[in-house]
């Protein structure tokens, strides 16, 4: 009797390990805690690309990868110079048109009041050559979306940027306080941006918040605000339509997401799960257990929708050193992935991510699951990869597929693509959780990735609190 119930239960847990492995994979992965995933573009469920700090040899150098099969990546051509260059977002239109962002800075300093030019190049090869698409910029572009149509639109920290086929000029905006962080535009026409203040590390005192949200319908020739004075600062956007859309976000404490009907006159507050408690074994010159507390979210890296109703969200939960401070710390994260299927009213961790982080490497094998991964895209419910330190990046694969609908503006009950909202809303716009319902249809653009800030002090440093 005992030896059935032991195969019993050994035929009943194993399609549940199989769950787990063939759901997802990790499928690049460099050792070494300076080593990042900066930039992910992933334009369909087998081809996207990445751009990543590899700290390996000692020196930090900037390398491209790409996947023409979702799963396995190799090294790709980026831009160089005289000097050095950095690069910070990358956007593809098809498996030949892409565009990359970043800044050459002159080495040695030739001049110390221009040491930098602000570029962005352009491939129409997948990223086996690139060419200087501008480099008269006066400000770096932090983030950029291409469209098939020939649109470019970019942000930098204070503005907007549409290229015209030959240059870039920018959109007019209302006044806005901090930073813009995060730019979705759903068609060439309509499209937003948020922004706020962020955590500063050489002004441990301000505190972030100022949230912004800004809409375009006129392809970024003109911004009007739909939000302002959030109590948080605003990280990522991502809209269906004009009128329905969600953002994420932080304070100084914890993260938020927020969901409109009506193109952010009023915002319904969705509830956030926090990352369990758990022990991990710490291997030094011995080896001893560290318990982890459950954890809150404390940043909002991407927010991608499917439609209506389906949805997943990147966030991180930082659990130590997590207070910016002028002397280094060195704060610690976990990796929050999150899925809904009621449009936010429930979100959920995703249960099996966390089970291909861990038991690879020389290095404290059974820490990597204190990773941060905080890059994220997701052009099907079916199929997506989240990257991060490490340069850890993890792809998806639904066992059953979901309907996936052709591309387009979404159209949701109780909500069109005409926005009714004249006013800017600066008193609080929030409200309680509440019902809604809506019948779905067709994917948008792909999830965007986090902005960073970055040093120069020979070689390239990141700034997770910049948006984490």
């Amino acid at each position: 009797m005992k030896s059935f119930f032991a195969v019993l239960v050994l035929v009943w847990f194993i399609p549940l390990v199989v769950d787990a492995n063939q759901t997802w994979e990790r499928v690049f992965d460099q050792e070494g805690d300076d080593n990042q995933i900066l930039a992910l573009n992933v334009l369909d469920e087998s081809t996207a690309w990445f751009i990543a700090a590899d700290s390996s040899s000692g020196n930090t150098q900037l390398k491209g990868y790409k996947t023409t099969n979702g799963s396995s990546f190799s090294q790709m051509f980026l831009p160089t110079s005289a000097g050095m260059v950095m690069f910070l977002d990358l956007s593809f239109v098809d498996s030949n048109t892409g565009y990359l962002t970043g800044m050459d800075i002159d080495m040695p300093f030739k001049d110390l009041f221009d040491l930098e030019t602000y570029v962005v190049w352009k491939t129409t090869n997948g990223g086996a050559s690139w060419e200087i698409l501008d480099d008269t910029l006066e400000e770096l572009i932090t983030k950029v979306q291409a469209f098939s149509t020939g649109e470019l639109f970019g942000i930098s920290e204070n503005n907007f940027y549409i290229f015209n086929g030959t240059t870039f000029s920018t959109g007019e905006l209302p006044e806005f306080t901090g930073n813009i962080n995060t730019l979705q535009m759903i068609t060439n026409q309509i499209g937003f941006i948020g922004g706020g203040i962020s955590w500063d590390e050489e002004n441990p005192s301000q505190q972030p918040g100022s949230g912004f949200v800004m809409i375009t319908e006129d392809g970024g020739q003109s911004f009007r605000t739909v939000s302002s004075n959030l109590n948080f600062n605003v990280t990522s956007v991502y809209f269906l339509n004009s009128d329905y859309g969600w953002i994420g976000g932080y304070d100084a404490n914890q993260a938020y997401i927020y969901a409109t009907e009506d193109g952010g006159q009023t915002w319904i507050s969705q509830s956030l799960p926090q990352h369990p408690g758990f022990d991990v074994e710490i291997e030094l010159p011995f080896k001893f257990t560290q318990t982890v507390e459950p954890a809150t979210i404390t940043g909002i890296a991407g927010i991608r929708f499917f439609d209506c109703e389906r949805g997943v969200a990147l966030g991180v939960c930082c659990i130590s050193d997590c207070v910016p401070s002028t002397e280094e710390t060195d704060p610690s994260y976990v990796t929050m992935f999150l899925r809904t299927y009621d449009a936010g009213e429930t979100w959920e961790m995703d249960q099996h991510y966390e089970e291909v982080m861990n038991n690879w490497g020389t290095m404290m094998a059974g820490a990597k699951i204190m990773s941060m991964l905080n890059v994220m895209g997701f052009p099907t419910p079916n199929k997506g990869f989240i990257g991060g330190e490490q340069m850890m990046l993890l792809s998806y694969s639904a066992l059953e597929p979901e309907e996936v609908s052709p591309d387009g503006v979404i159209e949701c009950d109780g909500s069109g693509t005409e926005n009714n909202n004249n006013n800017n809303n600066t008193d609080d716009p929030f409200s309680e959780p509440s019902d809604s319902g809506c019948g779905c249809s067709t994917p948008g653009q792909t999830g965007f990735v986090p902005v960073f800030s970055i040093f120069l002090f020979g070689m390239l440093i990141l700034l997770r609190r910049k948006i984490l």
